[in-house]
């Protein structure tokens, strides 16, 4: 397996991302009525699903990021 190295900011960005696209995969899933694209779309989630297990929930703001935030 790749091993793929995020900032915290992309990695903030890549979760919002795949979050955003599971939302509308799972409509896209409720809305199918082919069995068979269906199924593929399932296996898009899952996949999806996977992957943000591996991302953190939510990434520690670091001391330069939060004194820039307050100015």
């Amino acid at each position: 397996m790749p091993d793929i190295h995020l900032s915290d900011e992309e990695a903030e960005i890549l979760r919002e991302v795949v979050e955003a696209r599971v939302l509308e995969l799972r409509r896209e899933i409720s809305h199918t009525d082919s069995p068979r694209f269906r199924d593929t779309l399932y296996r898009v989630d899952e996949t999806l699903g996977h992957l943000l297990a591996q991302l953190p929930r939510q990434v520690p703001i670091d001391e330069d990021r939060r004194g820039s935030a307050s100015r």
